[in-house]
């Protein structure tokens, strides 16, 4: 059976009601009612939860700013806050991106672009018919905890008409995003930089918000949009500087004729250590030393940090079409000096493009209720918060990869847990997994502000198949901490 033919089978019947599914996965126990459900967000991570919940007889409500499904896919998305550029395509290949049961069409190509992306999750919504469970146009202004770990009292406003209601959950899943507040750097003198200063997250093309072309431009940041930014800037006319904090692998879209996410010949039951050194010896013995190209070398293994794919920044380097330095010292008027120094330093630029990433923010909730400075917060499983047992979060990694497929687990997860299929780890367990995920994750990711919730997307899913038996064990038994419903909510 074909993928889409599966996909087709996991198309809801009409006549199949939520009321129905309910019963038939509860045949035997008389819960006092299902519990309700709100989601916050209608892209990737939001429609596969709502999905999930769904199908496991729940009606969740999703809360989304925009009038469209998809988040940042979305280009000029009205809910004021994407940030695709038009030139914007994924960087993870098209089978490695779609989710499980429902296939990107292959004429989308190896690398859909924002366009194909986001009709994509609208045909997702439609498929699995999670329309109705949207509400459009709509921000979560608060969500306050209610009592002791019952719920959550939701205070949300109508972008069309202002009016403002409170709704009361049993349970909240973030599924916000993290890619929407922009994170400026601390640099002496940014401030006073007398030329045009934005950050990626404005860029729409060489054109908008400033005329790039024969200007002179300095990038900083060496991430997917920095080298996408900087090569079509170029391209554009302008005479571009790329400033890289740390050396990064920049790999090209296609080994061998294949995508480079597709496919390894690596085997899977060494040690992830090995599988790195020998996926650098092979990067390096195949595509290239950064330092071939003029790129600085990266001290590290290829899997420690986030790869940049781009087939054209690291030749316009090596044509001498791009300079690269290194970090920011200070900025003095146009003039900008570098780590290395070096001739030519201080160089004048006309436009400073911040690159720089994202810093995780929950605007509904106060920051004593729940907050990530310095982007870190540990989850259990990136999914359940320690103490706070009635909010759970889809999405909020970095994937080495597509974050669908980890986002469809982390959902599932959830479902399984609100519907009484799957009970946590006792309390102290669960800190204790979440002090040794976190450890590992820092012994093998370089330092950064990316790496403060990194997931590898194959060790995830096998930590989930692992963990879900186990929880369902405990379910069984009676053991571990259940989902429970408690008395009717704002009463």
């Amino acid at each position: 059976m074909s993928r889409a033919d599966q996909a087709e089978q996991m198309r809801p019947s009409p006549a199949n009601s939520l009321d129905e599914v309910w019963a038939r996965k509860h045949a035997g126990v008389s819960p006092s009612r299902r519990p309700t459900v709100a989601v916050i967000g209608a892209g990737c991570s939001g429609l596969v939860t709502a999905k999930e919940l769904r199908q496991r007889g729940l009606e969740p409500v999703v809360f989304e700013m925009g009038s469209r499904v998809g988040g940042l896919w979305v280009f000029g998305n009205d809910n004021g806050r994407g940030g695709a550029y038009r030139s914007l395509r994924i960087n993870t290949s098209r089978t490695m991106t779609e989710f499980s049961d429902f296939p990107l069409p292959p004429g989308a190509g190896d690398y859909p672009g924002h366009d194909e992306m986001a009709k994509y999750f609208a045909a997702y919504a439609e498929h699995f018919d999670l329309l109705r469970s949207i509400r459009f146009r709509t921000e979560v202004k608060s969500a306050e905890p209610i009592g002791d770990n019952e719920g959550y009292r939701l205070t949300v406003r109508s972008r069309e008409s202002g009016a403002e209601e409170t709704l009361f959950f049993d349970a909240l899943v973030v599924a916000n995003g993290h890619h929407f507040e922009p994170s400026r750097p601390a640099l002496p003198g940014l401030d006073q930089f007398k030329g045009a200063v934005f950050h990626s997250h404005e860029y729409l093309d060489p054109k908008t918000p400033v005329e790039l072309s024969g200007r002179r431009v300095c990038v900083i940041g060496a991430g997917n949009s920095a080298v996408d930014i900087a090569s079509e800037a170029t391209l554009a006319g302008a005479k571009v500087t790329i400033a890289m904090r740390t050396p990064t692998f920049i790999l090209p879209k296609y080994l061998f004729g294949k995508p480079i996410d597709q496919g390894t010949i690596i085997p899977r039951f060494l040690p992830g250590s090995w599988r790195r050194k020998i996926a650098t010896i092979g990067v390096r013995l195949f595509i290239g030393k950064m330092s071939d190209f003029g790129l600085p070398e990266p001290t590290y293994d290829v899997g420690q940090a986030h790869p940049t794919l781009s087939d054209t920044l690291p030749q316009l380097v090596q044509r001498g079409e791009v300079q690269v330095r290194g970090a920011i010292r200070r900025i003095e008027g146009n003039k900008i000096w570098f780590e290395g120094g070096g001739p030519g330093d201080p160089s004048e630029f006309d436009v400073l493009i911040l690159a720089t990433g994202y810093r995780v923010s929950f605007p509904f909730f106060s920051f004593e209720h729940i907050s990530a400075p310095d982007n870190t917060l540990p989850l259990f499983g990136r999914v359940f918060h320690p103490q706070h047992r009635r909010v759970f979060f889809v999405g909020l990694a970095q994937t080495i990869g597509a974050i669908t497929r980890t986002a469809e687990l982390q959902a599932r997860w959830i479902a399984a847990h609100l519907s009484g299929d799957y009970n946590l780890p006792e309390a102290s367990e669960m800190e204790e997994m979440i002090q040794k995920s976190e450890q590992a994750m820092r012994a093998r990711y370089v330092p950064s502000a990316r790496h403060t919730m990194q997931v590898d997307p194959e060790e995830f899913r096998r930590f989930f198949s692992r963990e879900l038996a186990r929880g369902q064990k405990r379910a069984r038994l009676g053991q571990g901490i259940a989902f429970e419903v408690k008395g009717k909510l704002g009463a």
